[in-house]
């Protein structure tokens, strides 16, 4: 008796852990959909704006030359129809564009780049719209370094990485929605710079650029040892996850793990799939298409549908390698860790050393 018992109080155990794990708020935060529908006008421009120069690079031939314009234009082309917006869309992805070509593939590109995120991420401090624009040009820089380091002509790569960025902000704000300018700020230029050299001066000014440069020094770092593998993907994932505001565990870590996981098996299945170009070109058409409905959705589904457009798009006449597939999967692991370290260092270490005073 006390046997069935005790076998009845464990079955009802294992039945209600798993029940318990999956109502963890951190888990329903991860499948939860986004509130805000897609609007139409945006997936109107997501569809032109990727869609349009995929296909004519592919009428004319020049199908690597359409998918980097479309690549860019998906990944560089952010922004709205505000007047302030020109300067926080169309100079963080020119300036990234520029330095990455100066920075891809060189010995010290790695030092560069850390180097050029550092600073712009604590000038982000200054006001809120260069805090805007210094997080896309860290993103930008770091997706452009990674993209170009796989390029046959790193030039062309750049340019059409360019052309891509300047052809969806024209869309933009030629059919985008119309969004408020902010107000003028009612501190002087030198107001502003004394109220930012007071900031300096504590911590939490310099958070956010402390967390960017220790994950990605820390990535560069695995990178080198791991030489040969495409660790470029680490840095990626390390910028992408690294938000201005601070979360220790933030939701889009798992969201974008889980994602890219999902993120490689349809890649693979893809490449399994699709034997010619025009096939090739057609999923990553579709995906394309799709980005702007999946965003609004969830960031867990569009990680998973934006990692098989990167692969394909940087891969893209290249053989097709299932080690490949692996090493962004392990990066991507890789890459989280070590942003959840580094959050888990800065929200412990300073507590630590304010204790004792």
């Amino acid at each position: 008796m006390a046997v069935a018992t005790n076998w009845r109080r464990r079955a009802t155990t294992v039945r209600i852990v798993p029940v318990r794990l999956l109502d963890h708020p951190h888990l329903r935060a991860v499948f939860e959909p986004a509130p805000d529908p897609a609007r139409l006008r945006e997936l109107v421009v997501g569809m032109i704006g990727v869609g349009t120069p995929v296909l004519l690079g592919y009428l004319a031939g020049q199908t690597r030359l359409g998918l980097g314009i479309g690549l860019g234009a998906m990944l560089l082309g952010g922004g709205s129809r505000a007047r302030g917006d020109l300067f926080e869309s169309v100079m963080p992805a020119f300036a990234a564009v520029g330095a990455g070509l100066v920075l891809a593939g060189t010995r010290w590109g790695d030092g560069g780049l850390i180097a050029l995120t550092a600073v712009a991420a604590l000038l982000g401090g200054y006001s809120r719209p260069l805090a805007i624009a210094s997080v896309r040009f860290c993103v930008y820089l770091v997706l452009c370094v990674g993209v170009l380091e796989s390029a046959p002509d790193k030039v062309i790569a750049g340019a059409a990485f360019a052309i891509g960025a300047v052809w969806n902000i024209v869309l933009r704000r030629a059919i985008g929605e119309v969004t408020a300018t902010e107000p003028p700020s009612p501190y002087t230029h030198a107001q502003r710079i004394a109220a930012f050299r007071r900031r300096l001066r504590g911590l939490a000014a310099w958070h956010y650029c402390l967390r960017l440069t220790a994950g990605l020094a820390a990535a560069s770092i695995v990178r080198q040892v791991w030489s040969g593998h495409h660790g470029a993907w680490l840095l990626i994932t390390v910028v992408l996850l690294t938000e201005r505001v601070f979360e220790r565990f933030p939701v889009k870590v798992s969201q974008r793990a889980l994602g890219v996981t999902l993120g490689v098996v349809l890649t693979w299945a893809i490449l399994s799939l699709t034997r010619s170009v025009t096939a090739t070109v057609i999923v990553i058409a579709a995906l394309a298409a799709a980005m702007p409905v999946l965003r609004a959705k969830s960031y867990l589904l569009y990680s998973a549908a934006m990692t098989p457009l990167i692969l394909l798009v940087i891969d893209f006449g290249q053989p097709r390698n299932d080690a490949l597939l692996l090493d962004r999967f392990i990066a991507t692991l890789v890459g989280s860790a070590i942003v959840l370290l580094v959050n888990v260092a800065m929200d412990v270490i300073p507590t630590r050393k304010a204790r004792p005073s």
